[in-house]
């Protein structure tokens, strides 16, 4: 029975340690591809493995303003029956980054699915901030305009308080600062506020402080995980 590999990528460019052996075994072994980055795939293909034939692989690149187009293609891919990996920008695909219908696609015309393990940054970010990691909620991205943004924020921390669940999101890097203006604006200075940055990287930083002592702190355009517990 063919199967589709679930591929974790890197987090950071120099994160390549951070990659299982049976990561790189399985892409030695595979050449198609269905991916949502063709350029950020092939470079990471080539840093991971230096000698796979790059040129003799198939790549099919998710169009996410079109998925019914890039659906079609890989229903051309699926009816040829081999093994295919599916790859994300970063970290595993279908956490916090399309892939979910492809996986939903290649199971209903008889595929096994193969989720391999990985890097992923909401899972680091979660364990490494002490809060609850048996209750937890993903949101995504935040509204990022007022009020919808206060309003929301008032909400993860209302459900914290009630339910002990941690609130976990992310925001585009150049927000970074207007998201930690926008929690100390909001909400109370006691609540604990944890950012995971730059995970997987060697300038990697896990910052965890009440909202009192994060008033003025900046952390720049960095890829960063936002946690509240």
């Amino acid at each position: 029975m063919p199967q589709l590999f679930l591929i974790p990528c890197l987090l950071a460019e120099d994160g390549v340690d951070h990659i299982p052996p049976v990561v790189i075994k399985t892409i030695t072994d595979l050449d198609c591809f269905v991916v949502e980055g063709l350029r950020t795939a092939r470079r990471f293909i080539r840093k991971i493995i230096h000698d796979y034939n790059i040129d003799g692989a198939t790549f099919i690149e998710m169009d996410k303003h079109d998925m019914p187009v890039t659906l079609k293609e890989v229903a051309l891919l699926l009816k040829k029956g081999g093994n295919i990996g599916l790859l994300s920008e970063a970290g595993c695909p279908c956490l916090a980054d399309p892939g979910n219908t492809i996986v939903d696609q290649a199971r209903a015309v008889g595929y096994t699915i193969s989720p391999l393990t990985g890097p992923t940054s909401i899972v680091s970010a979660l364990i490494a901030s002490g809060y609850n990691g048996q209750q937890f909620t993903f949101h995504g991205y935040l509204p990022f305009k007022e009020p919808d943004l206060s309003k929301r924020l008032i909400l993860l921390n209302q459900t914290v308080i009630k339910t002990a669940y941690t609130q976990i999101w992310i925001e585009t890097p150049y927000r970074n600062d207007k998201m930690i203006e926008a929690l100390v604006k909001t909400l109370p200075t006691t609540t604990s506020l944890t950012i995971a940055i730059n995970l997987n990287s060697k300038d990697e930083e896990i910052l965890k402080m009440n909202l009192s002592q994060w008033k003025g702190s900046k952390i720049g355009k960095r890829p960063a995980v936002f946690l509240i517990g």
